[in-house]
């Protein structure tokens, strides 16, 4: 595959420049495939696939693509589908009141063009020693009518990633969108 420049000789060996997505090979003056899926790393939860002179980045099932951003399903492992309805909530709200290790705040999301977004959450260094419960995700003083789903996604002891999407088919907001959250330490068995 040679590129605008062309070519010295007849065939791909004779190649002086390369097509977009390739490169000379040294050693045998041919043009050879870039590895894109190396050089251009697709975020985390999407699996990479590696094309001639180019690639293309795509959710790792069950997943499936939000605009930019992989969302998993409810049932996916290591995933809180937060509390839709007025007695989730507010058992939620109760477990994170009998807690000792509870921790609360928030973020700011920002404006998105898409229908979803992620952020990564850090918890305080130390706070907590194994993945807690995030519950509670709302939206801080959501702008004109908007509403919206969260999920907490790759939980573990130190954060986890923030999944904002718009619940209705509009694409993006404008708004700085600001989502409160709270976690809890959920006690080990033994200590039930």
């Amino acid at each position: 595959m040679c590129g605008p420049l062309g070519c010295r000789a007849a065939g791909a060996a004779g190649c002086i420049d390369c097509a977009a997505g390739h490169e000379l090979d040294p050693a045998t003056t041919s043009c050879r495939d870039i590895d894109e899926c190396r050089a251009f790393p697709c975020p985390d939860a999407m699996d990479c696939n590696n094309t001639a002179g180019s690639h293309s980045c795509y959710c790792q099932a069950p997943n499936r693509m939000e605009g930019d951003v992989c969302v998993p399903p409810a049932a996916t492992a290591n995933l809180v589908a937060l509390a839709q309805t007025q007695a989730e909530l507010d058992a939620d709200e109760g477990a994170l009141n009998e807690a000792d290790n509870k921790f609360r705040d928030s973020v700011l999301v920002g404006p998105s063009a898409t229908r979803a977004k992620a952020v990564r959450v850090s918890f305080p260094e130390g706070r907590f020693s194994s993945a807690p419960r995030v519950v509670l995700l709302q939206a801080v003083d959501p702008c004109c009518g908007d509403t919206f789903n969260f999920w907490a996604r790759n939980v573990d002891a130190n954060g986890f990633a923030l999944v904002a999407q718009r619940a209705d088919s509009q694409s993006g907001w404008g708004q700085e969108l600001r989502v409160s959250w709270a976690a809890y330490a959920v006690p080990a068995k033994d200590e039930l």
